[in-house]
């Protein structure tokens, strides 16, 4: 049961980050993709992704989830848990 929601959470996300960052492209949002490095997400992008997730779910996304580079499925597991 989790891993159809945190797909479906990975489909929102994936939506999320292409609104924040529209020259991104779209195949490269798989959810083994680090948000940094392979990505290019940088903290000011990451603030907005997080806020409109926040928004979307009603969670509370921390900041300290991003001090460190994470995959886009980590993003949606712990949206996931959160839910």
């Amino acid at each position: 049961m989790r891993a159809k929601k945190e797909k479906k959470i990975f489909e929102k996300i994936k939506d999320v980050i292409i609104k924040n960052i529209p020259d991104i492209n779209e195949e490269d949002i798989t959810p083994g993709a680090m948000l940094r490095t392979e990505l290019g997400i940088d903290s000011l992008d990451l603030l907005d992704i997080a806020t409109d997730l926040e928004e979307e779910y009603g969670v509370f996304v921390d900041d300290e989830l991003f001090e460190k580079d994470r995959t886009v499925g980590d993003l949606a597991e712990f949206i996931a848990k959160q839910k």
